[in-house]
């Protein structure tokens, strides 16, 4: 093995090691029966409906613009493409 395939296990070890942490943790720990509520969403799971659209969405932004960056879109793509596809990247 190469010294850069080696280095991927660190990351992989990384990761492992918190899975089981918080395995563990969540084995001895007692649950303090406080529920987590998120203002102005009626549950949780809304919330994460929520946030999935919005990163789907900025997902298709990023790649309508890259696409007209690259000119996919024909030769003349709007000088402001490349600032929206920063900002929708930055915040997705």
């Amino acid at each position: 093995m190469t010294a850069s395939i080696k280095l991927l296990f660190i990351p992989l070890l990384i990761g492992a090691a918190v899975t089981v942490t918080l395995g563990v943790y969540a084995n001895v720990h007692t649950p303090t029966g406080v529920a987590v509520n998120v203002a102005g969403f009626s549950s949780p799971l809304t919330v994460k409906v929520w946030l999935a659209s919005g990163s789907a969405l900025l997902a298709i932004v990023q790649l309508l613009s890259a696409l007209a960056m690259w000119g996919k879109f024909g030769p003349n793509a709007p000088s402001w493409t490349a600032t929206l596809h920063r900002w929708s990247g930055r915040v997705a």
